[in-house]
């Protein structure tokens, strides 16, 4: 197992404020690698994925993480139906990540986005809600967990994907 995986763990958990050791780390990336195999997307996202094509709106992903991991967490998704490799941004591959607005502006130069009318939505607060505004985008915070921000800078909030389905048709009345 590669090194820079078991020092993320620790780092990660750390800021959790939970210690592991390298054993336990090890552990806990192999479970992760085979939970992922497993997961699937949030209900209702192909659908919105389907209804934002069919109105013709560019959609990308900007993502944290490993290349490898990330790509075949796409893949297991699904999305690759939806997301063509050059429409899929990940930090381990552009060495940027978020919430550095830089990978949000190479996303901007590589398709030509105009800021006032990009939208990103997000689960992660700090790296995608204050990314997105430090890049000058709107911002839709899908928090399913019901987290309270007093600081909130998202342009809306939603915390479920009904919710965040209603608010996309919406734009398009």
């Amino acid at each position: 197992m590669e090194q820079s995986h078991i020092f993320r763990i620790k780092e990660t958990l750390q800021q959790l404020g939970l210690e592991v050791n390298e054993e336990q780390a090890i552990v806990f990336q192999k479970t992760y690698e085979q939970y992922q195999q497993a997961i699937v997307v949030y209900p209702l996202i192909t659908e919105i994925l389907d209804f934002l094509i069919e109105k013709e709106v560019l959609s990308i992903i900007i993502t944290n993480g490993p290349k490898f991991h990330q790509r075949n967490k796409i893949k297991n998704l699904g999305l690759e139906t939806y997301f063509t490799p050059e429409k899929i941004f990940v930090s381990g591959e552009e060495g940027i990540a978020k919430p550095d607005k830089g990978i949000f502006q190479l996303a901007e130069e590589r398709f030509q986005l105009d800021k006032a009318t990009t939208w990103y939505i997000g689960d992660s607060y700090p790296n995608d809600i204050i990314g997105a505004r430090e890049a000058g985008w709107n911002s839709i915070w899908f928090n399913p967990r019901n987290e309270k921000r007093e600081d909130n800078i998202a342009t809306s909030t939603v915390s479920s994907t009904p919710e965040l389905f209603d608010l996309i048709k919406r734009m398009f009345e």
